[in-house]
């Protein structure tokens, strides 16, 4: 027989199981009415023999008998008079003697008709025992019962697997069971084996962790692995259930662990116990790591690990799974009514749990008891606000003091590349930091990034991979982070500087650029910064590493409207002129090159780089794209206007060249810029036509296209397949979903918020 006491559940969840528990008992159907329609009604139901029936449950296993029945003749006795029941059912998660089955039986005179529909918490576990698949239903319950508790206290584990059992047995008590648990179980029952991925922090360990606790209580045998596969042949037991638990399988080193021949082990060992219907095999791994190994081992791709894959992603977390995390989290806290009062007003919980900034760290934070107690009631929900928008002193204490410097330079490089660094770039830059700083050397600066890494992926940063380019990236851990890191940067411009001249990336000062346009740093620091930057870092040796960056940089000095003048041009000409080659400027080079000669050209002939008119030849065969043909042609007008060549000839190639571009590549650009998306039936065929003329016009205005070119680029437009591919794509947005018949309002579907409404409500 079952022992709960409930304190695993919180209110809602108690009276799911009294509902679902006289369901079974009484073989009916429970209706449960959305909040604060009918007041003192958890649940209803219809008796041929005795009528309407309700159910009220009462989740007060922390009070007194005497609190209980205080409460129930000064509030729910009045409710069930009004209501008038043919009978009345009363449960409650406390234990309850004859003589308080007695007591309330008075107090809802004459509605309750027996003890048997005073329901206490002893009466609770015996209708569990009776109906054991409500028990199942209710996971967090049966994770908590005694069977289950005792597999997983005797399953056979080391001393450090010992504590990963008492974390998971913990952990079960606030979970918030998702689509993502009963999807994962799924895969799990139907091939063994579940690698579940994602980034840090978004829930994969947590997950896996409940999933090795679901099948610990159906009887299997928990095996934790720590450092080695070959630790399974130790402990792997045949028609024994077991469920192996591997975390972090490839490590933090996915080239150790492809060398390691981890792949072929690993990949052997899921096709075995896919084999073995008394094994079951969970592993995790980051997203990135996963992704990169993939591309290093050819086995992942050719043995199809895909099909074994489950990704935890934050965003797929929906408004009622967050407001559940906030619930549980006030309920089993132990913050004042008055505080979680607050909350409440105007409906404040439904704000918290919509926020862009929501993570469960940031939501334990602010209902944490502690942290509060020096705060009024009256000042707690500005302080919520406060937090959520800018969670400062959450990141504050991190950042100052639990964190060394080798992570706060991490941080700040990431930061200040926009919040996201390619692992290489951080690499590189934190080594230059580290060494001009004196905080490492050449010969411990490879190992101070490793430990640094290791610690901060998880905490503060986080890893995420391009499958498309291969690239492992640095993001911080939360949104949040940058915004309290941010303004400590751009408000010291000795900092800010030196930051930025480690990074040399294009994105890190796309990313200044950025802030100085939204008015977030002054137009003083990020001069200061760009003059700083070009000093150090506009010159060959490094614009032939990294050409991107040399001719943003050069733009951000000598092009940009926005701040023109930052820096004389005089001392920059010679080290421009070296990088207008063809190997420094491919790619979005062109188009930055020439807003550069085009902006040193209005300073003066002497400003003119030598090379400038063999780059625009090169640069006019080379141009693949609208905006490197409108660039090319606006330089082509300025060394005329200027008339320092004859570029009749070259504006002739360019013209021709354009045109070939534009004839060839219509269909696509169309297409890709959304043109004719509303084109559907052949009364609109004059106007798409005439959207199509308008856009070729606009798009070239730079070259004056006669009447009889522009039909030329509009042969290459295939109207009848646009109209088919629209009026496609506008059927398939309607499929699955529910069309009302003629002349019939489409009932409203119910909103995330009523969810949440609901599992918030007091009545």
């Amino acid at each position: 027989m079952q022992n709960y006491n409930f304190d695993n559940l919180n209110d809602k969840e108690f009276e799911g199981l009294i509902n679902d528990l006289i369901a079974k008992r009484e073989d009916v159907r429970v209706d449960r009415f959305k909040p604060g329609k009918d007041k003192g009604v958890d649940g209803r139901f219809f008796a041929f023999s005795t009528g309407v029936v309700i159910i009220q449950s009462k989740h007060w296993a922390r009070s007194s008998f005497a609190t209980l029945a205080r409460a129930l003749k000064k509030d729910e006795a009045q409710k069930v008079a009004l209501l008038k029941p043919d009978r009345y059912i009363f449960a409650t998660s406390q234990p309850l003697s004859k003589a308080n089955k007695t007591e309330i039986r008075g107090i809802f005179h004459p509605y309750i008709k027996t003890d048997e529909d005073v329901i206490g918490q002893e009466n609770v576990n015996d209708l569990l025992d009776e109906f054991p698949e409500v028990e199942r239903r209710h996971y967090k319950l049966w994770l908590s019962s005694s069977n289950v508790l005792e597999c997983m206290l005797n399953s056979a584990l080391t001393g450090r697997s010992e504590a990963k059992r008492d974390a998971i047995i913990e952990a079960a008590k606030t979970y918030v069971v998702t689509e993502a648990h009963d999807l994962a179980i799924r895969k799990l029952n139907e091939i063994h084996s579940v690698v579940i991925t994602g980034e840090a922090g978004v829930g994969k360990t947590t997950l896996a962790d409940q999933l090795a606790h679901h099948y610990v209580g159906l009887g299997f045998e928990l095996c934790v692995i720590e450092d080695d596969l070959s630790e399974v042949e130790a402990v792997y037991k045949s028609a024994k259930k077991q469920v192996l638990y591997y975390d972090d399988f490839l490590g933090r080193n996915y080239m150790l662990a492809i060398e390691g021949r981890k792949d072929s082990r690993i990949l052997d060992l899921m096709d075995r116990i896919e084999k073995d219907k008394s094994k079951r095999f969970i592993l995790t791994s980051r997203t990135t790591v996963l992704n990169q190994g993939k591309m290093w081992s050819d086995l992942f791709e050719n043995r199809k690990l895909d099909r074994r894959e489950f990704e935890v992603q934050i965003r797929s977390l929906g408004l009622l799974d967050k407001a559940k995390i906030l619930y549980n989290l006030i309920w089993f806290g132990d913050m004042g009514e008055e505080f979680i009062d607050q909350i409440y007003e105007e409906s404040r919980y439904q704000d918290i749990a919509d926020h862009k900034n929501f993570n469960p760290r940031l939501i334990s934070f602010i209902t944490d008891p502690h942290r509060i107690s020096e705060l009024k009631p009256g000042d707690y929900w500005a302080y919520i606000k406060s937090k959520m928008e800018n969670p400062r002193d959450i990141w504050s204490d991190v950042y100052d003091r639990q964190i060394d410097d080798y992570a706060r330079i991490l941080i700040n490089l990431t930061v200040l590349n926009g919040g996201s660094i390619s692992e290489v770039d951080l690499a590189n830059a934190f080594r230059d930091c580290a060494l001009r700083d004196g905080i490492s050397t050449p010969s411990n600066v490879s190992d101070h990034l490793g430990r640094t890494l290791k610690s901060a992926v998880g905490s503060t940063l986080t890893r995420k991979i391009n499958s498309r380019f291969g690239t492992v990236s640095i993001e911080p851990f939360n949104p949040s982070i940058s915004d309290f890191v941010l303004p400590k940067l751009i408000e010291d411009h000795h900092a800010l500087s030196a930051f930025l001249q480690t990074l040399k990336t294009t994105r890190s000062i796309d990313n200044i650029s950025s802030l100085f346009a939204s008015d977030r740093i002054s137009k003083n620091i990020y001069t200061i910064a760009i003059r700083e930057l070009c000093a150090k870092n506009l010159n060959f040796e490094v614009g032939s590493q990294k050409p991107n960056y040399f001719w943003r940089l050069a733009y951000l000095a000598f092009a940009d409207a926005a701040n023109p003048g930052v820096i004389p041009a005089e001392g920059y000409v010679s080290e421009i002129d070296c990088m207008l080659v063809p190997e420094f400027c491919s790619g979005s080079s062109i188009v930055m090159a020439c807003e550069v000669i085009a902006s040193l050209m209005q300073d003066g002939r002497d400003k003119i780089p030598k090379g400038s008119l063999e780059f625009l030849t090169w640069a006019i065969s080379e141009s693949e794209s609208p905006e490197e043909f409108e660039k090319t042609g606006v330089l082509l007008e300025s060394f005329e206007i200027s008339g320092l060549e004859d570029v009749k000839e070259m504006k002739d190639s360019h013209r021709e060249a354009a045109l070939a571009y534009w004839m060839e590549n219509i269909g696509h650009l169309i297409d890709e810029d959304g043109v004719l998306i509303n084109f559907l039936s052949d009364e609109e065929y004059t106007d798409a036509q005439n959207w199509a003329r308008e856009y070729i016009d606009l798009s070239c205005n730079h070259l004056s296209l006669s009447d009889d070119e522009v039909d030329k680029i509009m042969d290459g437009i295939d109207f009848s397949q646009v109209q088919y591919d629209n009026q496609k794509a506008a059927y398939e947005g309607y499929e699955g979903a529910e069309r009302p018949m003629p002349g019939l309002k489409a009932a409203a579907l119910p909103s995330p918020r009523d969810g949440v409404d609901d599992l918030f409500d007091r009545s």
